[in-house]
């Protein structure tokens, strides 16, 4: 679910930014942060959060220093290109354990998309070349912490907000997806980029797969398991959130689900592990 795996971060991440503890930080990382990616130390929070949290916690952060003062327009356009990242608990849980079953193929995957995005970091220090990172004393001299409860207040608040419109976002793009396919257009579209790929060995189904995770990233992530179908089936776990895996999100149940062999639905969790539906590819 998403209201539980990205709730917390968001929170977090804001009152990392509203009590100061980015600035704390800031002049920890500064020797490292400017010199590889030319922003300044204040941005590392961005960082490690988007690490941690996923999707979209790193670009939440980001915005967030550069409305308080803490970086530079052009220090956020470089922080975003690399700081917006898919979080552990979806990689590892999610796709390696969900997809490959393998908790070893889902750690190589994501030191593989923390090297990706350590890169992309190094290209866009290139990005506009003649605005360097602000010295850490000449950094927004007009920020001033806020205290915790108001600090805690405006992180609830906007957290909230910021997860609905997320939540807001994978359903239009969900049941657009579903209505791609009931009109025959996805069909059409796999077909133009099956053809378009198959020197790759990418045949419709695959294409749809494709296409399916360029529109909203959990479908297309569900849809490898095989496990679910655009009609409508039975999810397995890596449907059940988009940046999360357990214990943040609750079990679905399927035929072919480890979560059945597990905790098998009985009458007393029935209610629990009742079927979900999803719309994936087969």
């Amino acid at each position: 679910m998403i209201i539980p795996s990205l709730f917390p971060f968001f929170v977090l991440s804001s009152l990392v930014v509203e009590l100061g503890m980015s600035r704390y930080l800031g002049r920890l990382l500064e020797g490292v942060m400017a010199p590889l990616f030319r922003v300044g130390g204040a941005c590392s929070s961005a960082l490690a959060l988007g690490f941690v949290g996923g999707y979209p916690v790193g670009a939440r952060t980001a915005i967030a220093l550069y409305e308080n003062g803490q970086c530079s327009k052009t220090e956020a356009e470089r922080l975003l290109a690399f700081c917006n990242n898919s979080g552990p608990a979806f990689i590892l849980g999610v796709v390696g354990t969900g997809i490959f079953a393998s908790s070893r193929a889902g750690l190589l995957l994501y030191l593989a998309h923390i090297a990706a995005s350590l890169c992309v970091g190094l290209l866009f220090r290139f990005y506009r070349p003649g605005e360097g990172p602000r010295p850490g004393r000449h950094a927004a001299p007009q920020f001033q912490a806020a205290s915790f409860p108001v600090a805690f207040t405006h992180s609830i608040t906007g957290a909230l907000s910021s997860t609905l419109n997320i939540c807001a976002f994978v359903l239009f793009f969900t049941v657009l997806i579903r209505m791609l396919f009931l009109s025959g257009v996805m069909g059409a579209l796999a077909g133009g980029a099956a053809a378009l790929l198959s020197p790759l060995g990418l045949d419709q189904a695959w294409a749809q797969r494709l296409i399916t995770g360029l529109l909203e990233l959990s479908s297309g992530v569900s849809s490898l398991t095989g496990a679910g179908t655009v009609t409508g089936g039975p999810t397995s776990p890596a449907s059940c959130s988009m940046e999360a895996s357990p214990p943040f999100s609750l079990p679905c149940w399927s035929a072919a689900s480890p979560w059945r062999r597990r905790s098998p639905p009985t009458w007393r969790n029935r209610w629990r592990a009742s079927p979900a539906w999803t719309f994936s590819v087969p």
